[in-house]
């Protein structure tokens, strides 16, 4: 709300929760200075996103409605990593990498989900 009063030319917005993005959107840079974990929820499904990288579970049982999660039916059924700077349409996954550094990634992902839902 408290962009559209500020795109609408409304100067006194009134004392509302958030910040406005519509310079940052206009200047053409990022709205937010430092990485933020996104989660997701969604009956049997979850997904987090830090930076570039997201971890997800999909059940299979439900595929019809997966899409709002994961973007790659190979993912259904259990939980997929995803490297999103260089595999935007989730069709990598990385998830069993032996690499250690993906496994940190893989294990702090699912370290903020589990407080996140443990939170809520």
């Amino acid at each position: 709300i408290r962009d559209r009063l500020e795109a609408a030319g409304v100067g006194n917005t009134p004392q509302l929760r958030g910040f406005p993005i519509t310079k940052a959107v206009a200047e053409g840079r990022p709205v937010l200075n430092a990485p933020r974990t996104l989660y997701w929820r969604f009956n049997n499904f979850w997904a987090v996103r830090h930076g570039d990288w997201k971890l997800v579970f999909s059940n299979r049982g439900q595929q019809n409605i997966t899409s709002q999660i994961v973007f790659n039916d190979d993912a259904l059924g259990k939980i997929a990593l995803f490297n999103l700077a260089v595999d935007p349409s989730e069709m990598n996954d990385l998830a069993d990498s032996t690499d250690p550094a993906i496994q940190a990634i893989r294990a702090d992902l699912q370290a903020r989900f589990d407080a996140w839902e443990a939170a809520h």
